[in-house]
């Protein structure tokens, strides 16, 4: 645990990425709800509707503020998520992704979200694009001791 005072907030200085054009990649979908019951089904219809962004996989992740539950597969929205799994995908918090591949191998490695276990508990990341500066962010999580010893590689 970071023995710094956990209200100060360390930043991490965004570098300018020159703009090319305005093009569409991933479909990524986030909710906050206190109807924890129907966050599934929600982030599914979410996620059916961004369907044209992504074909190749999909995945929901959700947290209920105790736990945290992520499912991801390849494959379209209604042939990866069914009923029994929506119904057990609660929480008050969730984010949902379709991959569409511009780089990365088209398998479940590449598909998201992404989950990353902290001192803090889990991190997940869903992003449409490419994480460019992976080193970078990697470097300051593990100087302000954001990551447990086993994400430090």
């Amino acid at each position: 645990m970071p023995t710094s005072d956990l209200n100060a907030q360390p930043r991490f200085e965004p570098q300018p990425v020159p703009y090319k054009s305005i093009h569409e990649e991933c479909g990524v979908f986030g909710i906050l709800d206190k109807n924890s019951a129907g966050l599934g089904h929600t982030l599914y219809f979410g996620l059916y509707a961004l369907q044209h962004r992504g074909q190749e996989s999909c995945g929901m992740a959700v947290f209920d503020n105790h736990q945290l539950r992520i499912h991801k597969e390849m494959g379209l929205v209604n042939q990866v998520f069914n009923e029994n799994l929506l119904e057990s995908l609660t929480g008050q918090i969730g984010i949902g992704h379709t991959r569409y591949s511009t780089t990365g191998a088209s398998n479940l490695d590449n598909a998201q979200p992404v989950v990353a276990r902290s001192p803090f508990g889990g991190i997940t990341l869903a992003h449409n694009g490419n994480l460019t500066n992976t080193e970078q962010l990697r470097d300051f999580l593990k100087q302000h001791q954001y990551l447990s010893q086993g994400q430090q590689r």
